[in-house]
């Protein structure tokens, strides 16, 4: 009995040094990490960095902050074309101009010019990834108005070949608190447009950043404590040699980065990282899945919505191992965990993937796909005992080596993607290893595959150089789309798969939703 008491004492003195951080990590709070859900209304002015706020609750000196409405700005102007080029885009360079977004209308526009190939060239535009398109009339030298505000004018470019501008326009201002004085806030930067319907909020990516980078300096692991954490755009670990990321809970630990741009925790390269026990945020979910996913345009191809707006919970580029546990994304735009990077045959310096493992995560509610291995550069990628629900694209997608995908529910999400491999995505490592080898086993599938947010896809997909696949004693419940399909079809870009054995699955083709007709 002694003894006994002695271990609860033990536990009881861990769990408290838990909460207080753990002894010898750094904790994020410590760096200017606010995680307050708290915000205000304020009046900004043109070309002034100080904000008068209505309440200035619980914003001190050096934190960071976004205020809304007060700094108009043009962003990311890419041209996607000409029409004959599947893959040709690059950064805009004074071919289209723009002008006129004030923000009354909105404080984030992401626009779509749209020249089909003909004579003479017109352009149709859009301001809300394709759902709603609009004639806007001649390529010419005027000026020509879309929504927002903003203007355009086409520059010197054989438009008649077909192409498509896109581009963002904002409202937001993301800066630091040099000073409070009463109700002023003094910031670091400058409004650039005058506003009285401003709204300030915590920005807590600049601090949280500093904390990883800290902790990758001095070798010490990162404890984030519960908050609610704002990022205008997400955080890199960078070459970490043994790095723990650590919420409280995740319940309580929310990366939040439905009002920014960017994946919420990046690894690229190093040798260890694990992050364990977080929420985080987007702002696309699965009734947005056509916005986020491909567009069919009259100009340029090889273009995906969620280019325009990315938000994500992971990526991974070159660390050697990884684990990600009991995180959770929701209503991310792009994919929601995803892998790439170099392959094993990189030179040195560069390294590949060699193990990643999703453990007890999830991916609900989301636009596009919920886990991804988009090249040969991952190795060895587990997803293990995770729930992945209503995801506008695939509950997993494939083109790496040896992965397991086991133990997990899936429900309204699409196919189970193995391959999609071809000659844009491999490399020489290829003719000798193969790739796209899976095993999927021991899930259950409910309801049916949905994807693009239509019901009826293929739920498991084995095909385009997959090889050696296994898909045993999964479960499909209730099931109203085709279950499992293994396809040797190949085509210029892509590779037939192979060997694939399927066995001890249970069918349940009750079809208690919607039917569908075939």
């Amino acid at each position: 009995m002694k003894r006994l008491v002695t271990i609860v004492m033990l536990i009881s003195v861990a769990g408290s040094a838990t909460a207080q951080g753990m002894p010898g990590w750094l904790i994020a709070s410590d760096y200017g990490a606010s995680g307050s859900e708290f915000s205000t209304d304020a009046v900004t002015v043109a070309d002034a960095n100080q904000v008068t706020v209505k309440d200035v609750g619980d914003f001190e000196v050096g934190q960071g902050v976004m205020v809304s409405r007060c700094n108009i700005q043009y962003s990311g102007a890419r041209l996607w074309g000409p029409r004959a080029d599947h893959s040709a885009s690059r950064a805009l360079e004074g071919e289209l101009e723009f002008r006129g977004y004030d923000g009354a209308a909105g404080s984030w526009f992401a626009y779509m010019v749209d020249v089909g190939q003909a004579t003479p060239a017109t352009f149709r535009w859009s301001d809300d990834l394709g759902r709603n398109w609009h004639d806007g009339g001649p390529v010419d030298d005027q000026w020509h108005m879309l929504g927002g505000g903003t203007e355009v004018r086409f520059g010197e470019l054989d438009w008649e070949a077909g192409y498509t501008v896109t581009f963002s326009a904002r409202d937001q201002l993301v800066s630091r608190i040099e000073a409070i004085e009463g109700n002023v806030l003094t910031l670091t930067d400058n409004a650039n447009r005058s506003a009285d319907d401003a709204v300030v909020r915590h920005c807590d990516d600049a601090a949280l950043q500093a904390a990883i980078d800290e902790a990758i300096k001095q070798t010490r692991n990162l404890f984030i404590p519960p908050g609610h954490y704002r990022l205008a755009r997400g955080v890199v670990a960078r070459n970490a040699a043994g790095l723990t990321i650590e919420g409280a809970n995740a319940q309580a630990v929310v990366l939040d980065i439905s009002e920014g741009n960017g994946v919420c925790v990046a690894m690229s390269g190093g040798t260890e990282v694990n992050l364990r026990n977080l929420t985080m945020v987007g702002h696309m979910g699965f009734a947005e899945a056509d916005q986020a996913g491909s567009m069919r345009t009259l100009g340029g191809r090889g273009l995906w919505g969620f280019y325009l707006k990315k938000s994500g919970a992971t990526s991974i580029s070159g660390t050697e191992r990884v684990v990600v546990e009991n995180c959770h994304a929701r209503r991310m735009s792009q994919e929601a965990f995803v892998s790439g990077g170099v392959s094993r045959i990189a030179p040195a310096p560069r390294r590949n993937t060699k193990s990643t493992t999703y453990l007890r995560c999830s991916a609900i509610d989301c636009g596009r796909n919920a886990f991804n291995d988009w090249n040969l550069g991952p190795e060895n990628t587990s997803v293990l005992n995770c729930r992945i629900v209503d995801v506008g694209g695939c509950a997993w997608e494939g083109a790496s080596r040896y992965v397991r995908f086991i133990g997990n529910y899936v429900r309204n999400s699409g196919t189970i993607a193995m391959g999609n491999l071809g000659t844009f995505n491999r490399d020489a490592s290829f003719e000798d290893l193969g790739a796209g080898q899976h095993i999927i086993a021991d899930n259950v599938f409910e309801s049916g595959g949905m994807y693009g947010g239509k019901r009826g896809s293929r739920m498991i997909r084995s095909a385009h150089g997959s090889t050696q696949v296994i898909i045993r004693n999964n479960l499909f419940v209730n099931f109203n789309s085709p279950a499992i399909e293994a396809s040797g079809n190949a085509d210029t870009t892509h590779y037939p798969s192979a060997q694939t054995i399927i066995s001890g699955n249970i069918i349940d083709l009750t079809c208690a939703g919607p039917s569908i007709r075939w």
